[in-house]
């Protein structure tokens, strides 16, 4: 049913965008009953669509660079139809920490400029591989900044409002890398006992 499901999908798309984040994916699908997976079937369903209602929708496939180039290729229509590529840059330190203060602001919560610092000098020291996570890279800090705050101000009894929403440098989580991503991960201090 995935030629099905695939054309409702762009049944909604009409007059629109269909926008297909990590369109490499549709290359790593199950098969179906006769060695076709549900992403080749997926494809020429996209495929037929585009061709058959072409001008009534846009279509963006989005990934990282190489798996887009591979997913390209495995279908001759598709490198056709998708005629221009857009490579972005990463983000630079100062435009990561503009994405976490708008964010924080968002939330009500401030950054203190300490925090800012210590932000721009952990967003440094970030491998920028093919793997970077940009926004979703701000997106984890913050989360990570949440939870600690969270802790902080639990541990040391902290009422005022201004206590409550202002990251500190305490609050950053050390990135760890794991020799291909920049893991900003959580483990809450251990207890005593």
């Amino acid at each position: 049913q995935t030629a099905p499901k695939t054309e409702k999908v762009i049944e909604r798309a009409i007059g629109g965008v269909l926008f297909i984040d990590e369109a490499y994916s549709l290359n790593d699908n199950g098969k179906l009953g006769g060695g076709i997976s549900y992403g080749e079937e997926c494809i020429t369903a996209l495929l037929t669509q585009m061709e058959n209602r072409k001008g009534e929708f846009v279509v963006i496939v989005a990934g990282y660079p190489d798996e887009m180039n591979k997913f390209l290729d495995t279908n001759p229509g598709l490198r056709s139809r998708f005629d221009q590529t857009w490579n972005f840059r990463d983000y630079t330190n100062n435009e990561l920490l503009q994405i976490i203060e708008a964010r924080a602001v968002k939330e009500d919560y401030k950054i203190s400029t300490e925090c800012a610092e210590v932000l721009l000098k952990t967003f440094a020291s970030f491998q920028r591989d093919k793997y970077f996570g940009n926004a979703r890279t701000a997106r984890n800090v913050l989360q990570a900044m949440k939870r600690k705050l969270a802790i902080r101000v639990t541990e040391e009894k902290l009422r005022d409002r201004e206590s409550l929403m202002t990251f500190i440098p305490e609050d950053i989580e050390k990135p760890k890398q794991d020799g291909r991503r920049n893991q900003i991960g959580f483990s809450p201090r251990p207890t005593e006992k």
